[in-house]
């Protein structure tokens, strides 16, 4: 109240200063706290195994450094999915050159293999991801969903193909409502179940 009324320059500016000095040291300390936790999603996701299925869990930042340090020239406008799939698209074909090439592989052309879907690849909390996540999921296990492809799907897709062989031959010779009754079942018994 006193600055509004107050006709002296010199604390017009040295108050000016001053919020100045704040603005500078809390974004200085927002920048500090982004590099740590980039630096901790690369360091998590190299303890992993750096294995292409868990790339998702790498901040934009740290995929967009993996693709340039693999000497790959994204566009500025992609999104994190997007680079995902560039990354891992040519870690796949760097993979198929090192061992015998794959079918319709070579040089320069990246190999159509995907990461295999295992339970144990896939994020436990599959359904309180966001679709964002999801597709960077997708991505990270050579998957593209379809554009138009709601939450939902991704996930069904996403289960259907961490499914064991098995049981997904099971699966086509039972009726579909013999499948839903059994994952009702399943559901029920859960619900029960005391952690």
């Amino acid at each position: 109240e006193h600055l509004a009324n107050c006709n002296d320059k010199k604390l017009h500016a040295a108050y000016k200063r001053k919020k100045l000095a704040e603005a500078k040291k809390k974004e200085d300390k927002q920048a500090r706290v982004a590099m740590e936790q980039d630096a901790g999603g690369r360091a998590a996701w190299e303890f992993l195994g750096a294995d292409n299925s868990n790339m998702w869990l790498l901040p934009e930042s740290q995929v967009r450094r993996l693709a340039q340090d693999y000497g790959l020239n994204l566009p500025e406008d992609c999104s994190k999915e997007e680079a995902i799939a560039a990354v891992v698209r040519h870690r796949n074909s760097l993979d198929s050159s090192k061992l015998l090439m794959d079918a319709g592989a070579g040089p320069g052309r990246a190999s159509k293999r995907r990461a295999p879907v295992t339970v144990q690849s896939l994020p436990s909390n599959l359904h309180r991801m966001t679709e964002a996540q999801l597709r960077a999921v997708c991505a990270s296990h050579g998957i593209d969903p379809k554009k138009g492809s709601r939450k939902a799907d991704i996930i069904a897709e996403l289960e259907r193909l961490s499914q064991p062989a098995q049981t997904l031959i099971e699966d086509a010779k039972r009726p579909r409502k013999a499948i839903k009754a059994a994952a009702t079942e399943d559901d029920d018994q859960e619900e029960g179940v005391a952690w």
